[in-house]
């Protein structure tokens, strides 16, 4: 249990703390021009996204604990959590905003969490080297 708490929290806090400057280049990029504030607004979706993704954490915290204990293959594994986490993305979307995404700018954000939460999922290991042999 103790392994699927380190790993969903390294998955959580790496989306946490990276999507907001991702979702801040696309900003620029989008709009060719530096976006006054990036500082306070990166900062500002940090601190919501703590507060409204931990529901979030927990789930994905529970589903590698069971995901861990029910399959043995790590593809499956990680098929099955990049799913969970990709869903996990966009639920604090659909739960505090407007339940139609697509038509609204809010999807660039959910994109960028569910792409940051995937490639944690992906690059940490769910259990150590030392465990696996």
């Amino acid at each position: 249990m103790k392994q699927a708490l380190i790993y969903s929290l390294k998955v959580w806090l790496t989306a946490v703390f990276t999507a907001p400057f991702l979702i801040l280049l696309i900003s620029i990029l989008k709009e060719s021009e530096t976006v006054q504030g990036g500082g306070k607004f990166v900062f500002a979706v940090i601190l919501f996204s703590l507060f409204m993704t931990s529901p979030c954490w927990f789930i994905l915290f529970q589903s590698a604990y069971y995901v861990d204990r029910w399959f043995e293959r790590i593809m499956v594994k990680k098929l099955l959590l990049t799913l969970i986490g990709i869903g996990l993305s966009f639920a604090p979307f659909f739960v505090y905003f407007d339940k139609n995404i697509p038509a609204r700018r809010d999807n660039i954000m959910a994109l960028c969490y569910s792409f940051t939460i995937t490639a944690g999922i992906w690059y940490y290991r769910l259990k150590p080297l030392n465990d696996l042999q």
